[in-house]
């Protein structure tokens, strides 16, 4: 039984080449190597062609004859031999074609998601760790944070043993940064609201990005249909939980717009003079009820020593020490 959760393990060299030490690898029965791999029967130039250097060209046969039977659907994983003991390739499909202008971005996140979790499953009946490269950053076009969001969410959070490879392209990905990464959480805090675009949708939610971090929206936080939201779209979102350790960010959609603290304010000024309600009085102030807002969270800015309470039911406009008509 693997413990839950575990840590990625992050190694130096290149994925094809099994070359994190042996001392990593005495614990498990068998090992795979995950390759991302497209529905066009095209074996790719990129980590392609390191699997091919390394293994001859036995998985990229492979890889043509699953394209002739039609059996490269979006989702499928496939596992076959390397030709050395208790070493496997894992075909994850997840990428729609080829990169074009018309298709900058061939990888589908949801996909790759669902392939993670397949993998996860062979993983765990055979006692393997799972190895990849930076997956997915290459001719697939897509956004390593959201991707090893995608990995965290799918395998490290089950307990898998995964080792990603610090090889060429994730090097080629740093070096198309233009700014360094934003420490995590980025400018975050726990309760605020923040605006940020949509980089992936999944099985399990959707990954905004928001100050500088990105985070899963669960779909039972989403408030609306998930068919109604897309990739790169500007949401608004809550942040209802941040895990430093793991790195994790919670998100809702929902919680931002039910928010009746936010809805106030969109609707109000500051030194906006409005009418309210006094519900509670207390020795350091009063408490008042604004257009719905829960009033114990709604103190007045009104002081009134004890000796003289404000009476319930006393309606005041903010700024004014009044009696309301």
């Amino acid at each position: 039984m693997r413990s839950w959760p575990k840590p990625i393990i992050y190694v130096k060299g290149a994925a094809a080449s099994f070359s994190a030490t042996e001392s990593q690898f005495s614990k498990y029965d068998s090992h795979i190597l995950g390759m991302l791999c497209n529905n066009a029967d095209a074996w790719g130039k990129g980590f392609s062609h390191a699997v091919t250097q390394e293994f001859g060209e036995m998985p990229e046969k492979r890889f043509h004859e699953i394209a002739e039977a039609r059996n490269d659907q979006l989702g499928n994983v496939y596992i076959t031999g390397l030709g050395i003991p208790d070493h496997y390739l894992a075909f994850l499909y997840a990428q729609d074609g080829l990169k074009s202008e018309q298709n900058r971005i061939p990888l589908s996140y949801y996909y790759l998601e669902n392939c993670l979790y397949s993998l996860f499953d062979y993983a765990e009946i055979n006692n393997a760790a799972i190895h990849l490269p930076f997956i997915g950053t290459g001719l697939a076009g897509g956004d390593w944070p959201t991707i090893e969001a995608i990995i965290k969410n799918a395998l490290e959070d089950h307990g898998a043993d995964v080792f990603i490879y610090n090889d060429v392209q994730h090097r080629r990905w740093r070096r198309s940064q233009i700014a360094p990464p934003i420490p995590f959480p980025g400018i975050l805090e726990f309760g605020h609201v923040y605006t940020g675009p949509i980089r992936a949708i999944t099985e399990h939610g959707a990954f905004v990005e928001v100050g500088g971090a990105r985070g899963l929206v669960h779909n039972s936080e989403l408030g609306i249909d998930k068919r109604d939201i897309e990739v790169g779209q500007s949401v608004t979102v809550k942040v209802m939980g941040i895990n430093r350790e793991r790195e994790r960010i919670n998100l809702s959609m929902d919680a931002a717009q039910n928010d009746p603290f936010e809805k106030f304010t969109r609707g109000h000024t500051v030194g906006q003079v409005i009418k309210c309600q006094v519900t509670n009085v207390v020795p350091y102030g009063a408490f008042v009820e604004v257009e719905g807002l829960n009033p114990q969270n709604s103190v007045g800015q009104w002081r009134q020593k004890p000796t003289a309470p404000v009476p319930r039911g006393w309606r005041r406009r903010h700024g004014k020490n009044r009696k309301g008509r």
